[in-house]
């Protein structure tokens, strides 16, 4: 069993939670896309929170991000893949209208010419993190939870600690740890990684 957690600078349209499959092929860019035939499907569940208020400096105003070209983090993604595709989660998200954070290939811009680092929102990593698994090698459970340091600053973030990214991003990280805690405790399915997670 494995768990990646993902942010996004959308929010969902349609699905907050459930299953993304279909065959996966290549398009003439050499990337990815997810296809309606389910010949030997790409299989993912995903699970979503929103991250709206983690912005205590933002004035939640539409028309002030959208002048501003700024993506801020809205969406916090946790993936659960059946299988194990090139770039599949990757693929996933854009597929349901949640491009990853950073995400130099499916995080596309719809305003044309726009560059690499203003798709990216100018962050160097893509917010993708696997952070949970869980094995039976020889007949012993082993499990892994590594939370996401996305937004932390240091080893201990307390609740006045916020960070900016790339693009003006400010979020408060220990309430972002909280929500994926309290996301991964809703969804997680396996009691090993359950007794894990903090």
């Amino acid at each position: 069993t494995k768990y990646y957690v993902a942010v996004s600078y959308s929010k969902p349209k349609k699905k907050k939670q459930g299953w993304i499959k279909g065959d996966m092929e290549r398009t003439r860019r050499s990337m990815w896309k997810l296809t309606k035939s389910m010949k030997d499907p790409a299989i993912t569940r995903f699970y979503t929170a929103g991250l709206g208020g983690l912005y205590p400096n933002r004035d939640n105003k539409k028309d002030q991000e959208e002048e501003e070209g700024c993506r801020f983090a809205k969406t916090l993604i946790v993936f659960q893949p059946h299988t194990g595709r090139t770039h599949q989660l990757r693929v996933a998200a854009k597929s349901i209208g949640l491009p990853i954070l950073g995400d130099p290939y499916y995080a596309t811009s719809t305003i044309k010419g726009e560059s690499n680092a203003k798709r990216t929102n100018g962050n160097e990593r893509t917010f993708l993190h696997a952070a949970a698994l869980h094995m039976n090698l020889n007949g012993k459970d082993i499990s892994i939870w590594s939370p996401p340091s996305f937004f932390q600053k240091g080893e201990s973030p307390s609740e006045n600690d916020a960070e900016e990214e790339g693009g003006g991003m400010i979020i408060s990280s220990l309430g972002f740890h909280r929500i994926v805690v309290d996301t991964m405790k809703k969804y997680c399915d396996n009691k090993f990684i359950l007794d894990l997670i903090e």
